[in-house]
């Protein structure tokens, strides 16, 4: 087998630590048994290493809100990828002009505007439910505690959306 086995078999043992194997798991059990070793990876840095934790972003394009939570609704074709902005038909946005958003960053809660796009991969794809949504983008801009917009703001995505499409 090789380096890419072994690298496959440590990689696979660090998913399944991760947070999908609770109890006795046999695909981890017999990982073990071929002499891997399990490592328990924080979810900060599997995110990190998958490419979806929340990232500073200077110099590119600002939410198309810098005041309050745009929610943006879109909906799962039922093909294509998860992954992949264009599986997702674009259903429409709720506002909230009042709203903030406050997130975690390098151990430090920063106050944020912009847009949080909801995807529903459950409802058919002509019908949005809250019920089903759950976050697949934040694209945030950092604002102070008088909110005043800081030089930078904030990204995390588990898609592939440009980060300057907001329809199609």
């Amino acid at each position: 087998m090789g380096s890419k086995a072994s690298a496959l078999s440590t990689m696979s043992v660090c998913l399944l630590a991760s947070g999908i194997c609770m109890g006795n798991n046999p695909i981890l059990e017999a990982l073990v048994q071929q002499g891997a070793t399990p490592v328990v990876i924080p979810d900060e840095q599997l995110a990190a290493i998958k490419g979806t934790a929340m990232r500073k972003i200077v110099n590119m394009p600002a939410p198309s809100v810098t005041m309050g939570i745009r929610e943006h609704l879109v909906t799962y074709k039922r093909f294509g990828r998860y992954e992949d902005y264009s599986s997702y038909r674009y259903v429409g946005f709720s506002y909230s002009p009042q709203a903030s958003h406050p997130v975690k960053y390098q151990g430090e809660w920063i106050n944020t505007f912009g847009d949080i796009w909801l995807a529903d991969k459950y409802s058919s794809a002509y019908q949005w439910k809250r019920v089903n949504a759950s976050p697949i983008e934040y694209h945030l801009q950092a604002v102070d505690q008088n909110n005043r917009l800081l030089p930078f703001g904030l990204r995390e995505a588990i898609w592939n959306r440009p980060i300057s499409r907001f329809s199609w």
